[in-house]
């Protein structure tokens, strides 16, 4: 197993070489722009570079990844699903909260926020993952449904899986 500060060794990767190489020419630019006309913007651009340098570059990439790690996680988060309980139950209409968790509660609020037919009573959500290649349009802001009666009133935020079916 390699240690994190090897892959930029020189010569391992000639890419990773022409970009270290270009953090320097970078940084002493800058750290020159900064020193000839005293401002401290060139200075701080010098600084920004300095974190792509043969010295910084390996802990600046570990500092990295989990950020990038974190987004994926969170683009990953399930959809959600919320049917009356009966397992007959298909649509292609879903929900998505800001975090891991279903966005409303079972029952009357779901009802209400996404406008549900008379037949859903929102009595149960299912999470639905949904794979990598199927397009989710959405979110879209759930717009009142007075044919369904008085509870529909929408505000809530809906996604929809396209072709639609699923």
């Amino acid at each position: 197993m390699r240690n994190a500060g090897e892959l930029f060794e020189p010569g391992l990767f000639p890419a990773i070489d022409s970009s270290l190489d270009a953090g320097e020419f970078a940084a002493q630019y800058w750290a020159d722009r900064a020193a000839s006309e005293d401002s401290s913007f060139y200075g701080f651009l010098g600084g920004v570079a300095t974190l792509w340098t043969r010295d910084t570059a390996a802990r600046t990439s570990l500092t990295l990844i989990p950020l990038g790690g974190g987004a994926g996680a969170h683009a990953a988060r399930p959809f959600w699903q919320y049917t009356s309980g009966t397992a007959e139950y298909t649509s292609t209409w879903l929900a998505r909260g800001f975090g891991w968790r279903a966005p409303y509660p079972t029952g009357s609020v779901a009802a209400s926020k996404l406008a549900l037919p008379p037949y859903n009573s929102a009595a149960a959500v299912t999470a639905v993952r949904v794979p990598w290649y199927r397009f989710v349009w959405g979110p879209r802001i759930v717009a009142p449904q007075p044919g369904f009666g008085a509870h529909a009133v929408g505000g809530g935020l809906e996604y929809r899986l396209v072709p639609f079916g699923y």
